[in-house]
């Protein structure tokens, strides 16, 4: 069984297509380890936010890819 990733979930539910706002410069959209993100806050390196979207995918309890 296939699970939706978030974009996907949230424009079907015609909550926000992230790809046509990113697109058309209406959201600001950052490709970041999540790693990065407190200290990019902290620092204020995104600016003010009034909404983040963090998303993590493919996360499984045991280890189901070699590669």
């Amino acid at each position: 069984m296939s699970r939706p990733e978030l974009e996907g979930a949230l424009s079907d539910a015609g909550v926000i297509n992230c790809r046509n706002e990113t697109n058309n410069s209406n959201i600001k959209y950052v490709d970041m380890h999540l790693s990065n993100t407190p200290q990019w806050v902290k620092y204020g390196f995104l600016g003010k936010m009034d909404i983040a979207l963090v998303e993590a995918i493919a996360i499984y309890k045991k280890r189901k890819y070699d590669g």
